[in-house]
């Protein structure tokens, strides 16, 4: 038996399954939607100036990358690749910064992940197999920081992680 709506009844049908929708909405029941919610500003006084604090990486003596960052904010946070090579090292920096006196009072953890490769090799005839695996290091702790001095903050082997911080430019 086939069935057959007339348009009258189609807009009926319409107006009343909105009709719970409109209501509710009307009661506050029905979550709005919202826009992109932004940074909020952070509840912690700023710092009295801005500070520039770059973590640089070595590797066997040789400057693989660093990371920068300009801040008046007592809480630290940044963390990505050094390089946009595939198996490039990647660093994170998390901590909080306090003003005393002639120095700063640094609480951080720090993360480094680095590429370690190993070859295989067989058999002269046999071709050579290379693998890349993550090596992930990490280090937290508290230390005094005067400006302008560099700290290593984590060393591993050949790798080692130095921080400086400076006054802003």
């Amino acid at each position: 038996m086939k069935q057959t709506f007339s348009p009258l009844s189609f807009v009926a049908a319409l107006l009343l399954s909105a009709a719970p929708l409109a209501w509710a909405q009307a009661q506050g029941t029905v979550p709005q939607r919202r826009g992109v919610v932004a940074l909020g500003r952070s509840s912690a006084k700023p710092l009295s100036q801005n500070y520039e604090i770059t973590v640089s990486v070595t590797s066997a003596g040789r400057v693989v990358g660093e990371m920068r960052q300009l801040t008046c904010s007592p809480q630290l946070s940044f963390s990505g690749p050094l390089s946009l090579a595939p198996t490039a090292f990647s660093l994170s920096l998390y901590g909080s910064l306090t003003e005393e006196n002639a120095s700063l009072l640094l609480e951080y953890r720090i993360g480094l992940t680095s590429p370690a490769v190993t070859v295989t090799t067989s058999p002269s005839s046999a071709p050579r197999a290379v693998s890349t695996q993550q090596a992930q290091q990490t280090c937290e702790g508290m230390l005094r920081v005067k400006l302008d001095t560099s700290y290593q903050l984590l060393k591993v082997g050949d790798l080692a992680c130095a921080l400086t911080i400076s006054k802003a430019p």
